[in-house]
């Protein structure tokens, strides 16, 4: 830039200092004003939403109750229940048919309901369903079943084997005597209403997005710019993230589609669900936008006069500087002579003047070679290019493996599937045809199929600890255990299993994978158990920058000559029959705590119970 354009843009600059304070002023008090009400606008929109969430299932609850309130039902169908024999089984079955054609399967035209059944007690037995193939399957150990023997009942949504996907179930007793009922009336509720419910748009905002996730990160409902997202895709955002960290609020971060939006989400404890609430964040700021589009247009009109300044003002003072330049600029490294004598210059010139020249004696002192300078460039560039390629194949390598990822859980998968399939089905179609040693060969076939296909989920969960992973972030390891413990409940009360915890703090890592880590360990301190109940205390202890958690139970132990070998891919120690399971739940602990930077070790001996411990970095403000 020349020494002219110079003296110009500083006249500029200085011209323009006050007008942008000004206007950044104004723009931050009326930015500020725009957020906070858009911010208490969106956060009143997401309450609604989640009043609404609750008054539909509030209202689901009361349809099922007027179907259980039937005489057909409450009444003709209990009391034939009660005299339940073998005399009038033809007449139950005519009675549950008509049931499902005249009063369960229209009840369905609402679109609030999926499917409604009718369970046996106390054996859990579906009796009749307007989904024909569910007849016959038992749902005793089915929390629906359990406590819609008490009362009316909504059970969170959660993963049906049933159906395959997730669902959401409402019951209610029917009939009975105050100690237990004659039967159980279900109906899975239809989750796309929920959808229905969130497309609600109100007109403030073009891009507002509302839509729920599960505890899993699974979309509950359709998001307004997911195509097939609903009970098929998972979500990571910031947003879901603290929401299913029970935590209520409103902040920025990158949506689903990775665009930067502004989202309100809060966590609805009754239904396990987080409720999010996104606007695109140019939506948002539309209004301070058009404000700043203003204010550019002012900084331009006095930026023209501010040049026209400034030129006049550079013409005066620039061509005694013009021709030091010139000489300055005739300085090599073979010739470093300043040739220039400031003749009628001012005094504030010759002090230039001589600065350059003392500047050149020290240059002459302190010259490199330029060969020896561009040998150490040459060097950096090999090294540089060097650095490229590993890195390419490190990109080629994940490359790979995220390929080996989608051909295990899927190109695999999907033959171990059929065949076990086409198993079952040969053993319910001719299985009375059949001798003993041919049914015992489908079972076993079944089974092998079933264990592959448990192998191939158990190494791919293996192989994307590294690969998947979330970003390091606080994770308050308490709600990590709590949720671990959640998700093993029905094994915790299978066993009897008693869980204390204590002295459990916040650290620095991907909650997802250390949730994974302490359901692991939790439910092999309950498999592993001897003859008394199973006990599990964990506890954690801060050493210098880190924490060491502990895990202890009363099991039957582990000899320590196993101490290399029980961390390692498909090692077992008991067979499949005294034990179940693949061999690689403990190396994937290993794996997600080598990934936080931590180690893993046991203190056992047999039938003395077994401590795990590893360490993890303790958070930086814990």
């Amino acid at each position: 830039m020349r020494l002219r354009d110079k003296v110009i843009l500083t006249c500029l600059l200085t011209a323009l200092l006050s007008v942008l304070a000004i206007s950044a002023l104004s723009l931050m008090i009326s930015g500020d004003f725009v957020r906070k009400e858009g911010a208490a606008d969106l956060t009143a929109v997401n309450s609604r939403r989640a009043n609404q969430i609750l008054q539909w299932t509030s209202n689901t609850s009361r349809q099922l109750e007027v179907l259980g309130q039937m005489p057909i039902i409450h009444e003709k169908l209990s009391f034939e229940l009660e005299q339940a024999g073998s005399e009038n089984r033809a007449v139950i079955t005519e009675l549950l048919e008509t049931i499902v054609e005249k009063h369960l399967r229209p009840a369905l035209i609402l679109g609030t309901f999926s499917e409604l059944f009718l369970l046996e007690v106390p054996s859990g037995k579906i009796l009749a369903s307007t989904d024909p193939k569910q007849i016959g399957k038992m749902q005793g150990s089915r929390e629906y079943f359990i406590k819609g023997q008490l009362g009316t009942h909504i059970q969170n949504i959660f993963y049906s084997m049933s159906i395959r996907q997730p669902t959401m179930v409402v019951s209610l007793p029917i009939g009975g005597n105050n100690a237990l009922p004659n039967a159980v009336l279900a109906g899975r509720l239809n989750l796309s209403a929920l959808s229905d419910i969130l497309r609600e748009w109100r007109g403030l905002w073009q891009t507002e997005d509302s839509y729920l996730v599960n505890n899993q990160h699974i979309f509950i409902t359709e998001p307004r710019y997911g195509k097939n997202f609903m009970l098929r895709k998972t979500v990571y955002t910031e947003g879901v993230n603290r929401a299913l960290n029970r935590q209520n609020g409103i902040s920025w971060y990158k949506d689903y589609r990775g665009k930067e939006v502004i989202g309100a989400y809060q966590y609805l404890d009754d239904r396990e669900l987080a409720l999010i609430t996104e606007v695109d964040g140019d939506d948002y700021l539309a209004a301070i936008n058009k404000l700043k589009h203003s204010l550019y247009l002012s900084a331009i009109l006095i930026a023209t006069l501010s040049l026209v300044i400034g030129w006049l003002v550079a013409k005066t003072i620039v061509t005694p500087l013009t021709s030091l330049a010139a000489a300055i600029d005739r300085i090599s490294s073979s010739n470093l002579k300043l040739e220039f004598e400031p003749q009628g210059a001012g005094k504030e010139l010759i002090t230039i003047v001589n600065a350059f020249r003392k500047m050149i004696q020290g240059l002459q002192t302190t010259l490199v070679s330029r060969d020896q300078l561009q040998k150490e460039v040459e060097q950096r560039k090999i090294a540089e290019s060097d650095l490229l390629v590993a890195l390419d194949q490190v990109k080629r390598s994940n490359a790979e493996l995220e390929q080996f990822a989608y051909v295990a859980s899927h190109d695999l998968q999907e033959p171990l599937r059929m065949v076990a399939s086409y198993n079952q089905l040969l053993a319910q179609r001719y299985g009375p045809q059949l001798d003993e040693k041919a049914q015992k060969y489908i079972h076993y076939a079944v089974d092998g199929a079933n264990r592959m296909q448990t192998l191939i989920q158990d190494l791919l969960t293996f192989s994307r600890v590294s690969t998947k992973g979330a970003e390091f972030g606080p994770v308050d390891f308490q709600e990590v255990v709590s949720t671990a413990i959640l998700n093993l409940e029905m094994l915790i009360e299978e066993s009897g299993a008693q869980i204390t915890v204590q002295n459990l703090p916040t650290v620095s890592g991907d909650g997802g994978q250390l949730t994974q880590l302490m359901q692991n360990l939790i439910a092999n301190s309950i498999k592993f158990r001897s003859e008394a109940i199973p006990t599990v205390h964990i506890e954690a202890q801060r050493q210098q920058e880190e924490y060491i958690f502990s895990i202890r139970d009363n099991g039957i132990g582990i000899d320590k000559k196993y101490s290399d070998k029980i961390f390692v891919v498909f090692q077992r120690l008991h067979t499949r029959e005294e034990y179940p399971g693949t061999g690689i739940g403990l190396a994937v602990c290993k794996r997600i705590v080598e990934r936080h930077g931590g180690s893993i070790w046991f203190d056992s001996a047999p039938g003395q119970g077994t401590t795990f411990s590893f360490t993890l970095k303790r958070h930086a403000a814990a």
